[in-house]
């Protein structure tokens, strides 16, 4: 369905052409850092450790520890390599927040400004704009699902005139709760998609990191949602 299509809309955001360049954290970055993933460490590595308590697997208690070890020393790597930069396109600091990991090597990676949530990409260095030939061959496109957001005016996969409005939803079950015996699900729905009478489904939804996430078939038709919305707030599932 994505390889036939000519869009017809009107919406067409620019992909900047600034390039910036990546440096080295500062200091309360990396200490962000290294309390983030200790005590994420700390707690995942406590559910694990009290879920072989609850059903006396003694070698589930010493998994929760090296776990919860192992957390805490990734953290303390990805603090003292990881780098920031300035947002092509908000200017504002990508890699400064405590889950966040750049790398700045050579090979291209794929990130996210965490607070305009356009697609960027890290490599040699620099971060630049995510575009096409980056995405080329991917199935889905994935951009955080905004606050109050709003669609397109227009067929969210062509760009035609809208004769129908669809839901997105995901259910997501809490497997760290499972361990201690409780079922918990993380649950999201969008409505409101906008599709003409040739198309549907092209948009899902996902939860990763306690956020909720919009899937595209796409990048331009990500790239037209962010468009839309100039107040950018992301949506967390707790």
């Amino acid at each position: 369905m994505a390889t036939d299509i000519v869009y017809s809309g009107a919406i067409h955001p620019p992909v900047t052409d600034r390039v910036t360049e990546l440096q080295a954290a500062s200091i309360w970055v990396k200490l962000k850092k290294i309390l983030f993933f200790a005590f994420s460490g700390a707690f995942l590595g406590t559910l694990i450790w009290v879920a072989g308590e609850l059903f006396e697997l003694g070698w589930l208690q010493i998994a929760g520890i090296g776990f919860g070890a192992v957390v805490a020393l990734v953290g303390i790597v990805l603090a003292f390599t990881g780098k920031v930069a300035p947002c092509p396109y908000c200017g504002k600091t990508v890699g400064a927040g405590a889950a966040d990991s750049v790398s700045g090597s050579d090979n291209p990676e794929h990130i996210e400004c965490d607070h305009c949530f356009e697609l960027l990409v890290a490599e040699y260095g620099k971060v630049r704009a995510l575009n096409e030939a980056d995405v080329a061959g991917k199935d889905e496109i994935e951009v955080m699902a905004l606050k109050d957001g709003v669609w397109p005016r227009e067929c969210i996969f062509c760009g035609a005139v809208p004769t129908r409005f669809e839901e997105a939803k995901v259910v997501k079950p809490e497997y760290a709760k499972l361990l201690l015996g409780a079922v918990s699900v993380q649950s999201g729905k969008l409505r409101g998609v906008p599709y003409c009478d040739r198309h549907s489904g092209a948009v899902g939804l996902n939860i990763r990191d306690d956020a909720l996430r919009v899937v595209f078939a796409r990048l331009d038709m990500a790239r037209r949602y962010l468009a839309v919305n100039t107040t950018r707030k992301a949506i967390k599932v707790g």
